[in-house]
């Protein structure tokens, strides 16, 4: 008896194949430039460039997945699996980056934000070391304020319960583990606070007990902040 086996040739899309490979590939780019940025291992452009690259050929893989499925759906051809990898892959790392931009396209360009509108920081040393082509350091003024506080509300003063040296070695520390260039370091002066009422009147009840009641904390304060001889406040506070 001859036995005859039958050989069924199973084809698989190429389209799906190689959309798989191509969402593989981007996988690892998008990661490598999120690392190398938040590490501080290159220069933002660099990091950007490397993202956008790879988000780009993530796209790509998914157009090519769809491309499969219409191949698969006309012709019979099995890759359904690969190109359904393929299409997960490319969702999941576009998802978040298409949040963001969808969520930035309502913000308004503003280039530069400050926790004090009015009288915003003046920068001096960084003048020298920005490029030619670089946004105005100067704040832009009322209008950027306003639209400031519209988006970003939560930008605000923080206040903290320490003294200046304390908040600057603090910042300074930060930097440092950072790895940041400090282009000018200035220790800011400390301010001597004076507590000032009229004195050619009757004091009422209220201001006196709040003169009461602030005079030793102030002073506690200020003492724990070592301000120099010449830097002491002076005695505003008493009472004749």
């Amino acid at each position: 008896m001859i036995r005859r086996r039958l050989y069924v040739e199973v084809r698989i899309t190429w389209l799906a194949t190689l959309s798989r490979r191509i969402a593989v590939f981007a996988l690892p780019v998008v990661l490598l430039a999120i690392v190398l940025h938040r590490f501080g291992l290159v220069e933002y452009e660099v990091a950007y460039v490397t993202l956008a690259a790879g988000l780009i050929v993530e796209l790509l893989g998914i157009l090519v997945a769809i491309a499969a499925f219409i191949v698969i759906w006309n012709e019979g051809l099995r890759g359904l699996g690969r190109a359904i990898g393929a299409l997960v892959i490319g969702l999941a790392v576009l998802a978040y980056p298409a949040y963001e931009f969808a969520r930035g396209v309502n913000l308004p360009a503003i280039s530069d934000v400050t926790t004090d509108p009015s009288d915003p920081p003046r920068f001096l040393a960084v003048a020298s070391a920005r490029p030619s082509g670089a946004n105005a350091i100067a704040y832009p003024g009322e209008r950027t304020a306003r639209l400031q506080f519209t988006a970003y509300p939560a930008v605000k003063p923080l206040e903290v319960d320490a003294g200046p040296d304390e908040i600057f070695n603090a910042a300074l520390s930060m930097i440092e583990r950072r790895g940041w260039r400090v282009l000018d370091s200035v220790t800011p002066s400390p301010v001597p606070v004076h507590l000032v009422y009229p004195q050619n009147r009757l004091i009422a009840p209220k201001l006196r007990a709040f003169v009461d009641f602030v005079t030793p904390r102030l002073r506690d304060t200020l003492e724990s902040l070592k301000l120099p001889d010449g830097d002491a406040p002076a005695n505003d506070t008493e009472i004749p």
